[in-house]
């Protein structure tokens, strides 16, 4: 099951799917419990994590992207 964030209910106007990954910590974003929601997605959160660890990635500069592109 994925989980996703949607806009508004109105269907004729095409809102933006927002993936939704859900992680203990920074830290320690995974468990070795194969049925936990954590490793949902797990593939595709991974490369997101090491750029925010980096510092290659920051949450700000995400939120200023995504702010941009629904404008």
């Amino acid at each position: 099951m994925e989980l996703t964030l949607r806009g508004a209910t109105d269907t004729a106007h095409p809102q933006p799917v927002v993936p939704v990954y859900l992680i203990h910590s920074l830290e320690q974003p995974f468990c070795d419990r194969q049925r936990c929601w954590c490793q949902q997605g797990k593939a595709q959160i991974t490369p997101i994590l090491a750029a925010l660890k980096t510092g290659s990635l920051l949450l700000s500069d995400a939120a200023d992207f995504s702010r941009h592109e629904l404008e």
